[in-house]
């Protein structure tokens, strides 16, 4: 079965069109790189992008579709280890597919790791 978690080309060149109708990167302590992060509300923006591309690409994929009748058929079938299994697979799926969604929107945008990780654990 194939777990493709990434989301189509075409995806991309729309998170990057509607990330780049955000305008440039808002970063704050810019002048200090080690410590800059992102203002809030381009971050906020950009994470509503991320989860609207995260949803379709887990509504596009066989593997999670397959895997959400599997867990439906477990319920019926009143198999709690058959469930759990495969909710576990597809909570690790959807954190790839994000994680996936997140790499290519950030890397388009031209955001490092760094500064999205800081975003991240300021506003969280």
């Amino acid at each position: 079965m194939a777990r493709k978690a990434s989301p189509t080309q075409e995806m991309i060149n729309e998170m990057v069109l509607k990330a780049c109708l955000l305008g440039k990167a808002q970063i704050e302590n810019i002048t200090n790189y080690s410590e800059c992060y992102l203002k809030y509300e381009y971050y906020l923006s950009t994470v509503k992008i991320v989860r609207e591309y995260t949803d379709l690409t887990l509504l596009n994929s066989t593997f999670y579709n397959d895997t959400i009748a599997a867990r439906r058929q477990a319920v019926k079938d009143k198999d709690n280890e058959a469930w759990r299994w495969a909710s576990i697979r597809i909570k690790n799926f959807s954190i790839l597919c994000k994680l996936m969604v997140q790499a290519n929107l950030y890397q388009a945008i031209k955001i490092g790791k760094s500064v999205i990780e800081r975003t991240e654990a300021k506003y969280s």
